[in-house]
Protein backbone atom coordinates (compact mmCIF):
# COMPACT_ATOMS: atom_id res chain seq x y z
CA UNK A 1 0.00 0.00 0.00
CA UNK A 2 1.49 3.38 -1.18
CA UNK A 3 2.24 5.50 1.93
CA UNK A 4 0.12 8.64 2.20
CA UNK A 5 1.40 11.96 1.28
CA UNK A 6 2.75 14.50 3.53
CA UNK A 7 0.95 17.22 2.07
CA UNK A 8 -1.66 17.57 0.16
CA UNK A 9 -3.34 20.96 -1.72
CA UNK A 10 -6.78 20.34 -3.11
CA UNK A 11 -8.41 23.01 -4.80
CA UNK A 12 -6.84 26.24 -3.32
CA UNK A 13 -8.02 29.27 -4.01
CA UNK A 14 -6.08 32.46 -2.41
CA UNK A 15 -7.72 35.49 -3.27
CA UNK A 16 -6.76 39.17 -2.47
CA UNK A 17 -9.36 42.35 -2.23
CA UNK A 18 -7.33 45.25 -4.11
CA UNK A 19 -8.88 48.38 -5.33
CA UNK A 20 -8.64 47.10 -8.24
CA UNK A 21 -11.15 44.40 -7.83
CA UNK A 22 -10.23 40.52 -6.54
CA UNK A 23 -6.69 39.14 -7.22
CA UNK A 24 -7.20 35.49 -7.99
CA UNK A 25 -3.52 34.59 -6.54
CA UNK A 26 -4.19 30.95 -6.55
CA UNK A 27 -7.01 29.75 -8.09
CA UNK A 28 -7.93 26.22 -8.05
CA UNK A 29 -4.38 24.22 -7.86
CA UNK A 30 -3.63 20.60 -6.32
CA UNK A 31 -0.95 18.56 -5.83
CA UNK A 32 0.53 16.10 -3.41
CA UNK A 33 4.18 15.88 -2.11
CA UNK A 34 5.41 12.51 -0.34
CA UNK A 35 8.10 12.08 2.69
CA UNK A 36 11.54 12.27 1.41
CA UNK A 37 10.83 14.18 -1.94
CA UNK A 38 11.31 17.51 -3.22
CA UNK A 39 8.03 18.80 -5.47
CA UNK A 40 9.37 22.14 -7.78
CA UNK A 41 6.77 24.69 -8.04
CA UNK A 42 8.24 26.58 -11.26
CA UNK A 43 6.91 29.66 -13.48
CA UNK A 44 7.46 33.19 -13.76
CA UNK A 45 6.70 35.96 -11.23
CA UNK A 46 3.56 36.64 -10.84
CA UNK A 47 2.56 33.07 -11.39
CA UNK A 48 1.28 32.43 -7.74
CA UNK A 49 4.09 30.57 -6.32
CA UNK A 50 5.12 32.47 -3.21
CA UNK A 51 1.57 33.04 -2.42
CA UNK A 52 0.75 29.23 -2.75
CA UNK A 53 3.68 28.58 -0.43
CA UNK A 54 2.74 31.40 2.27
CA UNK A 55 -0.81 30.24 2.08
CA UNK A 56 0.38 26.35 3.38
CA UNK A 57 1.48 28.10 6.08
CA UNK A 58 -1.49 30.47 6.42
CA UNK A 59 1.16 33.58 6.30
CA UNK A 60 -1.49 35.54 4.06
CA UNK A 61 -2.16 38.92 5.20
CA UNK A 62 -5.84 38.46 6.31
CA UNK A 63 -7.37 40.85 5.23
CA UNK A 64 -6.70 41.73 2.30
CA UNK A 65 -5.69 38.06 1.63
CA UNK A 66 -7.94 35.08 2.24
CA UNK A 67 -7.95 31.70 1.40
CA UNK A 68 -11.48 31.30 -0.13
CA UNK A 69 -11.80 27.36 -0.67
CA UNK A 70 -9.90 24.31 -0.70
CA UNK A 71 -8.03 22.34 1.74
CA UNK A 72 -4.01 22.05 3.16
CA UNK A 73 -3.81 18.47 4.55
CA UNK A 74 -0.15 18.56 6.16
CA UNK A 75 -0.04 14.86 7.53
CA UNK A 76 -3.85 14.21 7.16
CA UNK A 77 -4.74 17.36 9.12
CA UNK A 78 -6.64 20.56 7.18
CA UNK A 79 -4.48 23.27 7.80
CA UNK A 80 -6.98 25.53 6.77
CA UNK A 81 -9.87 24.59 9.52
CA UNK A 82 -6.75 25.86 12.31
CA UNK A 83 -6.72 28.76 14.59
CA UNK A 84 -3.99 30.92 14.48
CA UNK A 85 -2.37 29.54 18.29
CA UNK A 86 -2.88 25.90 16.53
CA UNK A 87 -1.32 27.33 13.33
CA UNK A 88 1.69 28.68 15.60
CA UNK A 89 2.42 25.03 17.01
CA UNK A 90 2.56 23.47 13.07
CA UNK A 91 5.26 26.06 11.82
CA UNK A 92 8.35 25.46 12.77
CA UNK A 93 7.06 21.99 14.55
CA UNK A 94 5.43 20.24 11.66
CA UNK A 95 6.33 22.13 8.58
CA UNK A 96 8.90 25.09 8.51
CA UNK A 97 10.22 27.82 6.00
CA UNK A 98 13.03 28.96 4.07
CA UNK A 99 12.43 32.76 3.25
CA UNK A 100 14.06 33.48 0.08
CA UNK A 101 16.07 36.57 1.61
CA UNK A 102 17.77 35.29 4.64
CA UNK A 103 19.27 39.01 5.49
CA UNK A 104 15.47 40.16 6.11
CA UNK A 105 14.78 37.27 7.90
CA UNK A 106 16.53 37.10 10.55
CA UNK A 107 16.44 39.49 13.17
CA UNK A 108 19.19 41.86 13.35
CA UNK A 109 19.58 42.60 16.74
CA UNK A 110 19.56 38.82 17.96
CA UNK A 111 22.49 36.24 17.65
CA UNK A 112 22.29 33.47 15.19
CA UNK A 113 22.28 31.25 18.45
CA UNK A 114 19.81 32.80 20.31
CA UNK A 115 17.01 32.43 16.62
CA UNK A 116 17.82 29.04 16.17
CA UNK A 117 17.58 28.57 20.10
CA UNK A 118 14.05 30.16 20.30
CA UNK A 119 12.73 27.63 17.66
CA UNK A 120 14.18 24.57 20.18
CA UNK A 121 12.77 26.26 23.25
CA UNK A 122 9.23 26.62 21.66
CA UNK A 123 8.94 23.25 19.96
CA UNK A 124 11.09 21.15 21.75
CA UNK A 125 11.19 22.40 25.08
CA UNK A 126 14.85 21.48 25.53
CA UNK A 127 16.69 22.37 29.39
CA UNK A 128 18.56 25.71 28.76
CA UNK A 129 21.47 23.79 29.36
CA UNK A 130 21.02 21.53 26.47
CA UNK A 131 19.55 24.27 23.67
CA UNK A 132 23.75 25.70 23.24
CA UNK A 133 24.80 22.04 22.52
CA UNK A 134 21.94 21.38 20.21
CA UNK A 135 22.37 24.82 17.92
CA UNK A 136 26.24 24.17 18.04
CA UNK A 137 25.20 20.49 16.24
CA UNK A 138 23.02 21.75 13.90
CA UNK A 139 25.47 24.90 13.26
CA UNK A 140 27.65 21.99 12.53
CA UNK A 141 25.01 19.79 10.69
CA UNK A 142 24.57 22.79 7.95
CA UNK A 143 28.48 22.86 7.61
CA UNK A 144 29.06 26.45 8.98
CA UNK A 145 32.62 27.55 9.11
CA UNK A 146 33.46 27.67 12.92
CA UNK A 147 30.17 27.00 14.69
CA UNK A 148 31.63 28.03 18.38
CA UNK A 149 32.29 31.37 17.10
CA UNK A 150 29.25 32.19 14.32
CA UNK A 151 27.08 31.00 17.54
CA UNK A 152 27.23 34.62 19.07
CA UNK A 153 27.61 36.63 15.92
CA UNK A 154 24.82 39.08 14.61
CA UNK A 155 23.42 38.50 11.10
CA UNK A 156 25.08 41.40 9.53
CA UNK A 157 28.57 39.71 10.37
CA UNK A 158 27.60 37.00 8.45
CA UNK A 159 28.07 36.57 4.49
CA UNK A 160 24.74 35.48 2.45
CA UNK A 161 25.69 31.82 2.20
CA UNK A 162 25.65 31.78 6.10
CA UNK A 163 23.10 33.83 6.37
CA UNK A 164 20.99 30.84 4.60
CA UNK A 165 22.95 27.99 6.73
CA UNK A 166 21.52 29.21 9.93
CA UNK A 167 18.27 29.54 8.09
CA UNK A 168 18.47 26.11 6.95
CA UNK A 169 19.29 25.26 10.64
CA UNK A 170 16.83 26.97 12.30
CA UNK A 171 14.26 24.97 9.51
CA UNK A 172 16.11 21.51 10.81
CA UNK A 173 15.83 22.45 14.62
CA UNK A 174 12.21 21.00 15.28
CA UNK A 175 12.63 18.31 12.47
CA UNK A 176 9.75 19.08 10.70
CA UNK A 177 7.98 16.73 8.36
CA UNK A 178 7.87 19.61 5.44
CA UNK A 179 10.15 22.04 4.49
CA UNK A 180 9.33 24.82 2.62
CA UNK A 181 12.32 26.57 0.75
CA UNK A 182 11.51 29.89 -1.54
CA UNK A 183 13.78 30.67 -4.08
CA UNK A 184 16.75 29.53 -1.30
CA UNK A 185 19.42 30.62 -3.78
CA UNK A 186 18.66 33.57 -5.50
CA UNK A 187 21.34 35.91 -4.50
CA UNK A 188 23.71 33.54 -3.82
CA UNK A 189 26.78 33.02 -6.47
CA UNK A 190 27.06 29.92 -8.02
CA UNK A 191 29.19 28.10 -5.73
CA UNK A 192 27.56 28.63 -2.29
CA UNK A 193 24.28 27.90 -4.31
CA UNK A 194 25.74 24.24 -5.18
CA UNK A 195 26.33 23.86 -1.44
CA UNK A 196 22.84 25.21 -0.29
CA UNK A 197 21.08 22.28 -2.65
CA UNK A 198 23.54 19.92 -1.41
CA UNK A 199 22.26 20.20 2.00
CA UNK A 200 18.59 20.59 0.54
CA UNK A 201 19.40 16.96 -0.94
CA UNK A 202 21.17 15.67 2.71
CA UNK A 203 18.28 16.98 4.53
CA UNK A 204 15.76 14.97 2.48
CA UNK A 205 17.75 12.00 2.48
CA UNK A 206 19.00 11.65 6.06
CA UNK A 207 16.04 12.86 7.95
CA UNK A 208 13.48 11.66 5.17
CA UNK A 209 12.29 15.46 5.17
CA UNK A 210 9.12 16.47 2.34
CA UNK A 211 10.96 19.63 0.47
CA UNK A 212 8.62 22.14 -1.63
CA UNK A 213 10.87 24.40 -3.39
CA UNK A 214 9.91 27.53 -5.26
CA UNK A 215 11.76 28.55 -7.94
CA UNK A 216 11.97 29.90 -11.28
CA UNK A 217 15.12 28.40 -12.21
CA UNK A 218 14.81 25.17 -14.04
CA UNK A 219 18.55 24.04 -14.07
CA UNK A 220 17.73 24.36 -10.18
CA UNK A 221 14.42 21.71 -10.69
CA UNK A 222 16.56 19.43 -12.49
CA UNK A 223 18.74 18.69 -10.39
CA UNK A 224 16.99 19.03 -7.22
CA UNK A 225 13.35 17.84 -7.59
CA UNK A 226 11.91 15.19 -7.70
CA UNK A 227 8.60 16.07 -9.14
CA UNK A 228 6.80 19.67 -11.13
CA UNK A 229 4.35 21.73 -11.02
CA UNK A 230 4.45 24.22 -13.16
CA UNK A 231 1.93 27.36 -12.54
CA UNK A 232 0.72 30.00 -14.57
CA UNK A 233 -1.84 32.48 -13.65
CA UNK A 234 -2.60 31.11 -10.73
CA UNK A 235 -3.03 27.47 -11.93
CA UNK A 236 -1.54 24.47 -12.80
CA UNK A 237 -0.47 24.53 -16.16
CA UNK A 238 1.68 21.10 -16.15
CA UNK A 239 2.54 18.25 -13.85
CA UNK A 240 4.32 15.57 -13.38
CA UNK A 241 8.09 13.74 -12.60
CA UNK A 242 10.75 15.78 -13.43
CA UNK A 243 11.90 13.26 -16.07
CA UNK A 244 8.69 13.05 -17.78
CA UNK A 245 8.14 16.94 -17.76
CA UNK A 246 11.57 17.62 -19.05
CA UNK A 247 11.39 14.79 -21.52
CA UNK A 248 7.97 15.57 -23.09
CA UNK A 249 6.84 18.65 -22.05
CA UNK A 250 3.30 18.97 -23.11
CA UNK A 251 1.98 22.64 -22.59
CA UNK A 252 3.31 25.84 -24.85
CA UNK A 253 3.94 27.53 -21.72
CA UNK A 254 6.77 25.06 -20.64
CA UNK A 255 7.72 24.46 -24.00
CA UNK A 256 8.32 28.58 -23.82
CA UNK A 257 10.30 28.53 -20.46
CA UNK A 258 12.59 25.67 -22.05
CA UNK A 259 13.29 27.46 -25.34
CA UNK A 260 14.21 30.78 -23.29
CA UNK A 261 17.26 28.82 -21.90
CA UNK A 262 20.77 29.73 -23.01
CA UNK A 263 21.72 26.42 -24.40
CA UNK A 264 25.10 25.28 -25.74
CA UNK A 265 24.07 23.20 -28.27
CA UNK A 266 21.81 25.95 -30.02
CA UNK A 267 22.76 27.24 -33.23
CA UNK A 268 21.82 30.67 -33.11
CA UNK A 269 22.55 32.98 -29.98
CA UNK A 270 19.26 34.43 -29.42
CA UNK A 271 17.30 33.47 -26.59
CA UNK A 272 13.86 32.78 -27.60
CA UNK A 273 11.35 34.70 -25.51
CA UNK A 274 7.84 34.47 -24.73
CA UNK A 275 5.83 37.62 -25.98
CA UNK A 276 3.85 39.42 -23.80
CA UNK A 277 3.21 39.25 -19.61
CA UNK A 278 1.56 37.16 -17.43
CA UNK A 279 -2.04 38.75 -16.97
CA UNK A 280 -3.04 40.69 -14.15
CA UNK A 281 -5.08 38.53 -11.29
CA UNK A 282 -7.93 40.85 -11.55
CA UNK A 283 -7.91 40.41 -15.47
CA UNK A 284 -7.17 37.29 -16.32
CA UNK A 285 -8.58 36.13 -20.23
CA UNK A 286 -11.35 33.71 -20.37
CA UNK A 287 -10.54 29.79 -20.57
CA UNK A 288 -6.55 28.92 -20.94
CA UNK A 289 -5.00 31.99 -19.40
CA UNK A 290 -1.68 31.46 -21.55
CA UNK A 291 -3.61 31.99 -24.42
CA UNK A 292 -3.15 35.29 -24.91
CA UNK A 293 0.73 34.56 -25.29
CA UNK A 294 0.03 31.15 -26.95
CA UNK A 295 1.49 30.49 -30.40
CA UNK A 296 -0.92 27.88 -31.00
CA UNK A 297 -4.23 29.46 -29.83
CA UNK A 298 -7.58 28.49 -31.38
CA UNK A 299 -11.31 29.70 -30.79
CA UNK A 300 -11.37 26.65 -28.69
CA UNK A 301 -8.89 27.83 -26.32
CA UNK A 302 -11.71 30.19 -25.22
CA UNK A 303 -13.11 27.56 -23.35
CA UNK A 304 -10.95 26.48 -19.90
CA UNK A 305 -9.39 23.26 -20.51
CA UNK A 306 -8.80 20.69 -18.00
CA UNK A 307 -5.73 18.82 -16.91
CA UNK A 308 -4.95 15.58 -19.65
CA UNK A 309 -3.22 12.76 -18.42
CA UNK A 310 -0.39 11.91 -21.32
CA UNK A 311 1.00 9.12 -19.32
CA UNK A 312 2.18 8.23 -15.98
CA UNK A 313 0.59 10.74 -13.88
CA UNK A 314 2.08 13.85 -16.70
CA UNK A 315 -0.67 15.68 -16.69
CA UNK A 316 -1.70 18.80 -19.03
CA UNK A 317 -4.34 21.92 -19.24
CA UNK A 318 -3.54 22.22 -22.74
CA UNK A 319 -6.01 20.60 -25.31
CA UNK A 320 -3.00 20.11 -27.52
CA UNK A 321 -1.56 18.28 -24.70
CA UNK A 322 -1.46 14.97 -26.51
CA UNK A 323 -0.06 15.96 -29.80
CA UNK A 324 2.42 18.01 -27.97
CA UNK A 325 3.68 15.18 -25.51
CA UNK A 326 3.57 12.82 -29.01
CA UNK A 327 5.05 15.44 -30.96
CA UNK A 328 2.74 15.43 -33.17
CA UNK A 329 2.44 18.69 -35.40
CA UNK A 330 -0.03 21.22 -34.38
CA UNK A 331 -0.92 23.85 -36.33
CA UNK A 332 0.20 27.20 -35.40
CA UNK A 333 -1.30 30.67 -35.69
CA UNK A 334 0.05 33.69 -34.22
CA UNK A 335 -0.63 34.60 -30.83
CA UNK A 336 -3.54 35.51 -29.25
CA UNK A 337 -5.25 35.47 -32.86
CA UNK A 338 -8.20 33.05 -32.18
CA UNK A 339 -7.92 34.45 -28.65
CA UNK A 340 -8.81 38.28 -29.40
CA UNK A 341 -6.82 39.36 -26.60
CA UNK A 342 -7.58 39.02 -22.61
CA UNK A 343 -10.80 39.25 -21.92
Amino acid sequence: MPESPILEVRDLRTYFNTEHGTARAVDGISFSLSAGRTLALVGESGCGKTVTSLSILKLIAMPPGEIVSGQILLAGRDLVSLSEPEMRSVRGGQAAMIFQEPGTSLNPVFTIGDQIGEAIRLHRKLPKSEVRREVLRLLGEVRMSEPERRIDQYPHELSGGMKQRAMIAMALSCNPRLIIADEPTTALDVTIQARILELLRQMRETHGTAVLLITHDLGVVAETADDVVVMYAGKVAEQGDVHSVFAKPSHPYTIGLFKSLPRVDRSDDRLQAIPGNVPSPTKFPEGCRFRTRCPLAVAKCTEEPPLIDVGGGHRSACWFAEELAAGRPVEFAPVGAAAGGAA
